[in-house]
């Protein structure tokens, strides 16, 4: 009688380490593929273009106040730096973004703030690359897309709140577009991208403005 033939011998049967090599190729090929390098070299671009960003004249501010929310663990409701205006009424609606603009203060220093600036730099342009990949399908395009960004926001890349409200508005334009092509679920994203907005910067209004026109014309 001859032997019973091993199972990883048997037809039709893979073994289990060409089944693992074969996953961890196809990862490989995702991680390390064009659409995902183009990606990466906008967070380059990032990284050259916000080195040294700390002369912005409401920097300072925005420091401060991020660092008294962190100390107190309480919002600020009147004005503390002003002379004209002091302990007048105050609504800082950027409360958030300074929090966490300080955060990186306190955990690192002003190697934090860079950080913090660099992140939200990189994520911006990630989000509109893959915002126009979405509507051309085109890894190149996507890039010039996320290139005229960078072009245009050049001057505005400055540790302050104002670039998570483009971030934020980047992302609701991403969320619509997968809730009108892909899957409606998408749409559920938005309330809470809108909970955290409306605390970071005040552009959170022409988000509102946004969405209202895509409900008007869908």
């Amino acid at each position: 009688m001859s032997p019973r033939p091993d199972a990883a011998e048997a037809p039709g049967i893979s073994h289990p380490i060409d089944t693992d090599r074969t996953a961890l190729t196809a990862i490989a090929r995702r991680v390390f593929s064009f659409p995902v390098a183009m990606a990466m070299s906008l967070s380059v671009l990032a990284l050259l273009t916000v080195r040294g960003r700390l002369n912005d004249p409401d920097f300072w501010w925005h420091l401060k106040t991020g660092e008294i929310i962190w100390n107190t663990h309480a919002i600020p409701r009147v004005d503390l730096f002003s002379y004209t205006t002091h302990h007048h009424a105050w609504i800082p609606h950027e409360w958030l973004a300074q929090w966490t603009l300080y955060g990186g203060y306190h955990l690192a220093g002003y190697a934090g703030v860079m950080l913090w600036l660099w992140l939200a730099s990189t994520l911006l342009f990630v989000a509109v690359y893959a915002l126009c990949a979405l509507y051309s399908g085109n890894a190149k395009v996507a890039f010039l897309g996320g290139m005229l960004v960078w072009f245009f926001s050049t001057i505005g890349l400055a540790p302050r709140p104002q670039i998570l409200g483009y971030l934020f508005l980047a992302c609701e334009l991403l969320l619509i577009h997968l809730g009108r092509t892909r899957n409606p679920r998408w749409f559920l994203a938005l309330p809470p991208l809108f909970a955290i907005w409306v605390n970071l910067h005040g552009s959170f209004f022409l988000g509102m403005a946004v969405l209202g026109i895509f409900v008007a014309c869908s």
